[in-house]
């Protein structure tokens, strides 16, 4: 059963109990991908960092998006949903794409847009409290940055689940055609 409340900024959700079995058609398939991810910790200088011109730069964004932007398929219809992280992945890599190439049809400024609006909706929802050091009279955006540490969920896990996925979804379609 899911509940909802009303505020000025939009539509707040509750779980209030999550059922167990799924027919998978319609609105009938689980909030979350049945998925323990663990914890790890990060730093913030463990990343990175990705320009943002440049043919080089669109591959290197695009090798972040799992296969199938992260699609999966589920249940006995192998119903297609995708995970949120493949999905603001996809609208990274979308952005710097456009940024690099605005004039082929998937650069759409509204698809930008959504992208924009999909991230914004994200960082919201995940709401990071991680504290990090803020100095702007100190601070110059050249150097390293501070190795503020994070507590993240470990997202190889979920692209090995991805990955897995995917394969068993090619080996389905695959003998299903022949």
């Amino acid at each position: 059963m899911i509940s909802f409340m009303k505020r000025s900024h939009g539509t707040l959700w509750s779980l209030s109990h999550e059922q167990t079995t799924y027919t998978y058609m319609s609105r009938d398939y689980p909030k979350f991908l049945p998925l323990e991810l663990p914890k790890t910790l990060l730093a913030t200088d463990d990343f990175e960092e990705y320009q943002v011109y440049g043919e080089a730069a669109v591959d290197d964004w695009s090798m972040q998006v799992p296969r199938n932007n992260g699609a999966v398929r589920l249940g006995d219809n192998h119903r297609a949903l995708i995970v949120a992280t493949g999905h603001e992945l996809h609208c990274l890599y979308r952005m710097i794409s456009a940024m690099n190439y605005p004039d082929i049809p998937a650069s759409a400024p509204e698809h930008s847009l959504h992208c924009l609006d999909y991230l914004r909706q994200s960082i919201l929802c995940n709401a990071d409290l991680t504290l990090e050091r803020f100095d702007p009279l100190e601070r110059v955006i050249s150097q390293p940055k501070l190795g503020t540490v994070h507590v993240c969920r470990d997202w190889t896990v979920l692209f090995k689940s991805l990955e897995e996925n995917f394969e068993e979804w090619i080996d389905f379609y695959s003998n299903s055609n022949t």
